[in-house]
């Protein structure tokens, strides 16, 4: 069973903050009460893959990844009912993590929107 993790891009620190910070946010609750929309003081919720990058990193939407063996990047999505890597073309994020392919986390779309510019 994959372990269920959250984590959110905070616009006024900014930062990114994860599961364990945000449940004590005197404010989270609200937001969390529309956790599918972005706020003015956060981004979406960006859900755990429960995958890891080559290196042992969790990988979570958002993520910007690197497919070692095509040098191309991919931000990773979710999208009818499973987790993709979406590019220059999309594929399952199982692909690229159960060995067919190496892949890395160099990033997330909130910190380095630079990396998924051609």
């Amino acid at each position: 069973m994959r372990e269920i993790k959250f984590r959110v891009w905070c616009k006024e620190g900014p930062s990114m903050l994860d599961w364990d910070y945000l449940i004590n946010e005197p404010d989270f609750a609200d937001f969390m009460k529309g956790a599918h929309v972005e706020d003015a003081s956060y981004s979406r919720l960006m859900q755990y893959t429960g995958l890891k990058d080559k290196n042992g990193k969790e990988i979570y939407e958002g993520d910007v990844i690197l497919v070692i063996e095509w040098n191309r990047k991919y931000n990773v999505v979710f999208e009818r009912g499973m987790f993709k890597a979406s590019g220059s073309t999309t594929f399952s994020l199982v692909t690229a993590t159960n060995g067919e392919l190496s892949c890395q986390v160099i990033g997330n779309i909130y910190e380095n929107p630079e990396l998924l510019k051609n």
